[in-house]
């Protein structure tokens, strides 16, 4: 593994679309194109095609980060180092499943050397920034899907 401080420029050869064909109809009239679920009448190539070069590069910071973290702590303090921070980290994660307070991942933030920063996610709820089309990530809701509600 090499220590990379800056992801590579990788870009998303899965996402290339070749049609220029609109979104898929409304599942109710076959013909029709269903704007509303489409986010407008916007062609789908011109959604996935036109990104910036450095898209791929700040969608992969934070693994780059942290495989760079894993490495050098690796290197210096040997293999049961990283795999024991991994396992301290996926140990939090799943205490961390229900939060009554937003943003209260402090825990996992401070594992993943994070906890010096302010995110989007620290300031806003899940449920803003998820689609409308998703199911509320409140505690109510977490606590239904566990208990099979």
């Amino acid at each position: 593994m090499a220590l990379h401080i800056v992801p590579t420029n990788t870009p998303n050869t899965d996402d290339q679309v070749k049609n220029t064909d609109y979104a898929p109809a409304a599942p109710c009239a076959s013909g029709v194109t269903d704007t509303l679920r489409s986010n407008g009448p916007i062609q789908v190539a011109t959604m996935i095609n036109n990104r910036h070069p450095i898209e791929s590069r700040i969608l992969n910071w934070d693994k780059t980060q942290y495989a760079m973290q894993m490495e050098t702590r690796r290197r210096v303090h040997g293999l049961a180092d990283p795999i024991k921070r991994e396992m301290d980290l996926h140990m939090v994660q799943l205490s961390e499943g229900v939060s009554t307070i937003n943003g209260n991942r402090i825990h996992s933030d401070m594992l993943l050397g994070k906890d010096w920063r302010v995110d989007w996610e620290d300031i806003y709820a899940d449920d803003v920034t998820a689609s409308p089309y998703k199911l509320s990530n409140d505690f109510h809701s977490v606590m239904e899907n566990r208990l099979g509600l």
